[in-house]
């Protein structure tokens, strides 16, 4: 039996492009600062909660902060550094929504919102918007309480129509449509050597790769490294390395690998580690994520 603290994941293998994740009661839930890989959406069901997240480059260095309370919705770009944690000690409950970018360019694509089928970042953070957070929390309870095959293919699209609708609720939000949200990142180019390094980690987070090495490669000091990293990524190399890790060490839980096994397929040491790196990033185990 969970406990109210006890995250709960649901996933389904004919909607491989949608994920979710709901806790009741999140006072014990301090997320470090971490990213996703898919395009995430939160709703705050009780409660309240600090939440921050990274500016994006156009907007300068540094993080927004807000206090977000019950019928806020959230939302973070991939790779776009975000923590979340209790505010005095209070209750607060959340359903998140993770989703396939590439799934989702091609659903803001046949809805005129964007030219091609690439993904382009979404310059919004933050909505209070009544009525589309009971749609989209609404969604989220059909998606749990769907147990047949019938449901399933009702859901596909009910899916398609209620994300469809945030996009378009989210385009109207900005001075600009969705077809050219991808400026926004255009204003301050990662330095090639930089963004070289963070290429590789990209590719191959699980081998070791130390600073002193990766310094050598970009043609600047450790420090310098260090700082330009944080800058145009928001974590130190170390932390983005480790970021990557549990994102591989995720995939790997998906598929159904034993826990040992995705500890090792992500680079990790052993499993203990795995597991500790892992809960402290995502406030869950590995079991809790791999069970569902």
């Amino acid at each position: 039996m969970s406990s109210a603290n006890t995250p709960v994941f649901w996933r389904h293998c004919q909607l491989p492009y949608i994920e979710l994740r709901m806790i009741e009661d999140g006072r014990r839930v301090c997320y470090a600062p971490h990213t996703h890989k898919q395009w995430s959406m939160g709703l705050i069901l009780k409660g309240q909660s600090r939440y921050l997240i990274q500016k994006l480059r156009s907007e300068g260095c540094g993080e927004h902060h807000h206090t977000i309370r019950q019928g806020s919705m959230v939302f973070m770009n991939p790779d776009q550094v975000h923590a979340c944690s209790a505010l005095d000690d209070k209750p607060w409950s959340y359903v998140m929504f993770y989703l396939d970018t590439h799934w989702l360019a091609q659903l803001a694509q046949r809805l005129g919102l964007q030219a091609g089928a690439d993904w382009q970042d979404i310059p919004v953070n933050l909505l209070e918007d009544p009525g589309l957070f009971d749609q989209v929390r609404g969604l989220a309870e059909r998606m749990v309480a769907a147990d047949t095959e019938d449901a399933i293919r009702e859901l596909r699209v009910d899916i398609e129509n209620v994300i469809g609708e945030v996009l378009q609720v989210l385009a109207a939000c900005t001075e600009e449509r969705l077809a050219v949200f991808s400026d926004v990142l255009a204003s301050e180019p990662v330095a090639d050597a930089v963004a070289a390094i963070a290429l590789q980690l990209d590719m191959h987070p699980e081998q070791s790769l130390p600073l002193e090495q990766m310094s050598q490669a970009a043609g600047i000091t450790p420090t310098q490294l260090i700082r330009a990293f944080k800058k145009h990524y928001g974590f130190t190399p170390h932390a983005y390395q480790v970021n990557r890790r549990v994102q591989l060490g995720q995939q790997a839980l998906k598929q159904g690998q034993a826990i040992v096994d995705a500890a090792l397929v992500a680079g990790f040491a052993d499993q203990p580690h795995f597991q500790r790196v892992f809960k402290k990033i995502l406030q869950a185990t590995p079991n809790q994520y791999r069970i569902g």
